[in-house]
């Protein structure tokens, strides 16, 4: 009887451990199913959002279509060697690339919200957006993750262009970083009230009216609600050339973080307009705006 017995329980062991090997098979698969309808979810706000019919859409890079990346950067920390734009308004496009791969920023399958991201290491990590331009009137919105609350270094223009949107700061800027008009280090600054590790919408506004002193205006949103207004009557246009995602100068500083979305228009954007993106860009990386 004790032989029958002990037999008979490892046979139960047997089924137990094919159980328990089951059920562990169905909890992946079923995690890998859900990640896959987030996916395919984000892929179809995309498509249906706002974004599209808004005039003078300048660039949009989004880390959820499949048209954003080459097809072999589908798992965690692969390099990425471009982040194609994906701007349905022009036939010239202005792709995010990096050549070097030591400082390519890498793909990241679970990275805001249960969505991919591209995230940056904040050491060398950065994009080049090459033949990129716009006028003196600048919409942006940018979904982000920072790693820290020192955020700097995700967008820059050219170095040594005189009155550049940049986010940086010279010299005392709080730990929040800064995003400011580059005028000699002097230019005023809009703080950003960013927290490590939190999800962020995050929109940066230039108006230039030269019928005003002139008088340039730099507008910042975080989630729907209006930061700062700053008007600054002591420079004249902005100017865009060749900017970077990512660092500053490619040597000063580098943005250390993740980033889902960004989209850029090259007018100042109504306030339907604005609360349109706002509230897609919400709704499709669960973050909750106002």
């Amino acid at each position: 009887m004790k032989k029958f017995h002990s037999a008979f329980s490892l046979i139960e062991l047997s089924i137990v451990i094919l159980i328990i090997g089951i059920l562990i098979a169905g909890v992946t698969q079923g995690s890998r199913l859900a990640s896959q309808m987030r996916l395919r979810t984000a892929s179809a706000q995309t498509q249906s959002s706002p974004i599209s019919s808004i005039a003078d859409l300048t660039l949009w890079l989004e880390s959820t279509s499949k048209n954003s990346f080459d097809n072999q950067v589908t798992e965690d920390t692969i390099g990425i060697p471009a982040w194609y734009d994906i701007n349905p308004q022009k036939t010239e496009k202005y792709n995010a690339t990096q050549t070097t791969t030591n400082k390519q920023a890498k793909y990241s399958a679970n990275a805001i919200n249960g969505l991919p991201a591209v995230k940056f290491d904040g050491t060398d990590d950065d994009f080049s957006l090459g033949n990129f331009s716009a006028d003196s009137n600048v919409s942006m919105f940018f979904v982000i993750k920072p790693t820290t609350s020192h955020v700097e270094g995700l967008i820059d223009s050219s170095p040594g262009v005189e009155y550049t949107l940049r986010n940086y700061c010279e010299s005392g800027c709080s730990n929040d970083g800064q995003f400011s008009w580059w005028n000699s280090g002097t230019a005023p600054a809009v703080t950003l009230g960013l927290t490590a590790l939190t999800p962020a919408i995050i929109y940066i506004q230039t108006t230039f009216d030269a019928e005003i002193s002139p008088a340039r205006t730099l507008t910042y949103y975080q989630n729907g609600t209006l930061i700062s207004n700053i008007i600054d009557t002591t420079i004249g246009p902005v100017n865009w050339s060749s900017p970077r995602i990512g660092s500053i100068n490619n040597t000063l500083v580098f943005y250390d973080g993740f980033v889902g979305e960004i989209v850029i228009f090259s007018h100042a954007l109504k306030t339907e307009e604005r609360n349109s993106v706002t509230a897609y860009l919400g709704k499709k990386w669960g973050i909750k705006t106002n």
